[in-house]
């Protein structure tokens, strides 16, 4: 230890903290030596660090004997109480136990309409510290702002909302990923939490939203997810700055426990017909073409990341790219798929179904066919709230959505799935599965329509079967 006359400042300097030395400067380095995200500035002569490295670098350095002063807001205490109890189910209330243990940091891992939600509702009312909830989405922000009211029941004056034109920090305050990384909400929100709430959190690791963990000093973080897993890996990042994941309860153990409805799963396998099958497979060689005379060692994902790469600058590269978008619209979409929607929705006359497809032309097709309400990114958002509302009251119970339902959407009654097309991704099918399986007393129905023989069938093996009951 060292005289207490020894002096660490820590200031905030933009978007980094910078620490400054009085009395014992070799002290300091020592005491700074192995705390992630702290650097030596020569040009400037001091210490800087990323604000999520506040409370260690505070904590070491009194360990080592100085004497802190910050200019850095530590008056982070909620100051109010809640007038309802947070009802927690067995699964939940474990996952709580074990971000107890960790002290707030980590990633829960739960299935689409597992209530995840409620999970950080209560640890709002637990921590009773400033808090920052983090969302994807503009309706989400509106989601979380109704629950918060409805469950925990605060002064409505408590909660702010930053996004969709809306600028206001409270001491609870809803924003989405796509604004609190920017500049102007980082300089005020700074120090302004102590607890941040990533919900569906494998958003964060990407390379602008990661500076939202990075430049608050919040000390109690969770993220909620469905599944961690990102197609660049950068999940990686997600322990760095939130904390372990924690996988909690399976969708076949929620199933099983009735949390989660009891469902059916079947693949149906469809055909392109014979002018569609000729049409994809010519697309397909000038693709498979173009990389055995360019990438002859190269084969799936690096094969066509080359590809991309070249597109920019490469006429034929492009016309590769091109094709092969071509062919896999045809395999995702084959009149077959259409005739096998068509015996469905005869099948489920009275039932609410959600039919999910990937593209959008695909999404409006089968809307215009069968005259159900589509909805995509391109519908006006009060378009979709209207469908969405009539949708929940049972005035329509048949629609159809091309990557608009993924998330951030509560479908709590519809009792069967309809997938037509998507991607490999293993997090968005999870999301789509979890939009039927919800509690209910009719057991929920998915189809999954595979075209044999094409990209549709690589993708949907790629799946891994994920609901699959063998």
């Amino acid at each position: 230890m060292i005289a207490m006359s020894a002096v660490a400042y820590i200031k905030k300097r933009e978007l980094e903290l910078e620490i400054i030395f009085q009395g014992s400067e070799s002290k300091g380095i020592l005491a700074l030596s192995d705390i992630p995200f702290v650097i030596y500035d020569e040009y400037i002569d001091t210490y800087r660090a990323l604000p999520c490295a506040y409370w260690e670098i505070k904590r070491k350095l009194v360990l080592f004997g100085f004497k802190v002063e910050s200019d850095i807001n530590e008056n982070l205490d909620l100051g109010t109480e809640f007038r309802k109890e947070v009802v927690l189910r067995p699964y939940q209330r474990k996952a709580i136990e074990t971000l107890n243990k960790k002290k707030y940091r980590g990633v829960i891992v739960l299935p689409t309409g597992a209530g995840k939600s409620i999970i950080g509702l209560y640890i709002i009312k637990k921590l009773k510290r400033k808090t920052l909830i983090v969302v994807p989405t503009i309706e989400l922000m509106d989601q979380w702002r109704s629950k918060i009211m409805q469950i925990l029941a605060p002064r409505s004056d408590i909660i702010g909302m930053w996004g969709g034109g809306r600028r206001d920090i409270r001491d609870i305050t809803i924003t989405t990923y796509q604004s609190a990384c920017k500049r102007d909400f980082i300089l005020k929100g700074m120090d302004s939490y102590d607890l941040i709430i990533f919900d569906e959190a494998h958003h964060l690791p990407a390379s602008t939203y990661i500076e939202i963990a990075k430049r608050l000093i919040a000390n109690y973080r969770v993220g909620l997810t469905a599944t961690p897993r990102r197609v660049d890996r950068r999940e990686r990042l997600l322990p760095v700055f939130v904390g372990d994941i924690i996988q909690c309860a399976g969708m076949r153990e929620l199933v099983r426990e009735g949390y989660l409805a009891e469902y059916e799963y079947e693949k149906i396998r469809v055909r392109m017909d014979e002018e569609e099958r000729k049409k994809y497979l010519e697309l397909m060689k000038v693709y498979r073409d173009y990389i055995k005379e360019n990438f002859p060692q190269l084969s799936g994902r690096k094969a066509f990341d080359n590809v991309v790469k070249r597109a920019w600058r490469d006429k034929r590269a492009k016309e590769a790219l091109e094709s092969r978008m071509k062919a896999k619209s045809i395999a995702m979409a084959p009149k077959s798929k259409i005739k096998a929607i068509n015996e469905l929705l005869k099948r489920h006359r009275e039932d609410k179904v959600i039919i999910f497809t990937r593209l959008r032309r695909t999404a409006h097709l089968i809307g215009y066919t069968f005259g159900i309400p589509v909805i995509t990114s391109d519908v006006p958002k009060h378009v979709r709230r209207e469908i969405f509302r009539m949708f929940k009251l049972g005035k329509v119970s048949k629609m159809v959505s091309a990557e608009a339902l993924d998330e951030g959407i509560d479908v709590p009654d519809a009792s069967v799935g309809i997938i037509v097309s998507g991607t490999s991704s293993e997090r968005q099918y999870v999301q789509r599965v979890g939009r039927v399986l919800r509690p209910k007393s009719k057991k929920a129905k998915i189809y999954e329509l595979v075209t044999v023989k094409s990209f549709d069938e690589f993708m949907s093996k790629a799946r891994k079967g994920l609901i699959r009951r063998d």
